[in-house]
């Protein structure tokens, strides 16, 4: 998956109004891993992103589906890019309005 499949999701959630159904998103999670762990930073960043904006088109429900990349996600925090650091800061702040923070803490320890 890589930039381009990155941008047909971004255009999916805002052709559906940023509001989505939980419907095959924990593999999506699971392929949005890789992005994540690319060895291109811009890419990178786009993948934190998406990640926080597919949290805010689920609501709630991210907690359940998505639990399974905030490891990745947080892993993102500790990069040398500042655009990456900064794009994975704004990704956990959508998580945060969505999930409480003691949930999303009890998911990484």
């Amino acid at each position: 998956m890589r930039q381009a499949a990155l941008e047909s999701i971004d255009k999916a959630l805002v052709g559906a109004n940023k509001r989505i159904t939980t419907d095959g998103m924990g593999e999506l999670f699971q392929a949005l891993k890789g992005p994540l762990a690319d060895s291109n930073k811009n890419l990178i960043a786009q993948a934190c992103l998406v990640v926080g904006s597919l949290a805010s088109a689920i609501g709630p429900a991210v907690e359940k589906v998505g639990k399974s990349i905030l490891t990745n996600l947080t892993k993102c925090l500790a990069d040398s890019k500042k655009n990456v650091r900064a794009a994975a800061i704004k990704a956990l702040e959508e998580w945060a309005t969505q999930v409480p923070l003691e949930k999303m803490v009890s998911v990484l320890s």
